[in-house]
């Protein structure tokens, strides 16, 4: 149950969990985002908050049909950030900065499921 995430979130001293989906199954993302049946985005998890998933253009309805705050990558600057960043890894950095940012995250964040590499 979510709520148990926020339990260990909250004794951990996490502030948000970042769940990353990249065009392929991953149960942990499914989880979060309540079957979301989308290819590539993320589901953000602040302690005592429901999941906001962020994901782009083409799978919006998808996301949008959780019934979760979702919010599209663009609307972070992320067509700038990977443009103009050196290296994809640095292009993350900025973006999920952007993200975590926005939201109020402050301190900690961690990262759930299967990550791509550069992540």
């Amino acid at each position: 149950m979510l709520s148990d995430l926020d339990a260990l979130l909250t004794s951990r001293g996490i502030e948000a969990a970042i769940v990353p989906m990249h065009e392929s199954l991953h149960p942990s993302f499914r989880w979060i985002s309540r079957g979301a049946k989308i290819t590539r985005g993320y589901a953000i998890k602040l302690a005592g908050r429901e999941p906001i998933l962020v994901t782009y253009p083409m799978e919006r309805d998808e996301a949008a049909a959780t019934g979760l705050v979702t919010r599209l990558a663009s609307e972070f600057g992320s067509d700038a950030i990977f443009r103009d960043a050196p290296s994809p890894a640095a292009g993350y950095a900025v973006f999920f900065d952007a993200v975590l940012r926005e939201l109020g995250v402050r301190e900690s964040i961690a990262f759930f499921g299967n990550l791509p590499i550069h992540l």
